[in-house]
């Protein structure tokens, strides 16, 4: 049996994390009310995987990412960053939140957007027809 492609393993990872609220309990998901800071992790229901900051042990530079990781393997481990044109400098003054738009957002304390998910941009596209005409 053929491996899977790198980039259907990081699908089903992110998939699995957008089903995650609705299969884990309360401590391990992320509420519109509860973001995400530097030292929390959100661990998959099987332990399998983790989402929270990192640094990778091979920068010189300390930089922060927001991540998927495998949980249970100690090097090369992470297969899905958030954050990777923008890296954090601070871990403390960053955290990852829900939006009222239910996008996904990474900023810092002076509410400077260093990432986001844009779920209104893929709603629109989607009800738009490759002839222009809407849905």
């Amino acid at each position: 049996m053929d491996p899977l492609p790198i980039h259907t393993i990081i699908c089903l990872v992110c998939w699995s994390f957008c089903l995650l609220p609705f299969y884990a309990s309360s401590s391990s998901r992320l509420l519109p009310d509860k973001p995400l800071s530097a030292g929390s992790t959100i661990t998959s229901d099987d332990g399998t995987f983790a989402l929270g900051f990192f640094s990778p042990s091979s920068s010189s530079t300390k930089y922060y990412y927001v991540g998927i990781w495998y949980r249970n393997i100690p090097e090369d481990n992470v297969v899905w960053v958030a954050n990777r044109a923008m890296p954090i400098t601070d871990p403390s003054s960053a955290t990852l939140a829900f939006t009222s738009g239910s996008n996904l957002a990474l900023s810092d304390t002076s509410g400077q957007l260093l990432w986001t998910t844009n779920i209104s941009a893929l709603r629109s596209s989607r009800s738009t027809r490759t002839d222009g005409l809407a849905r």
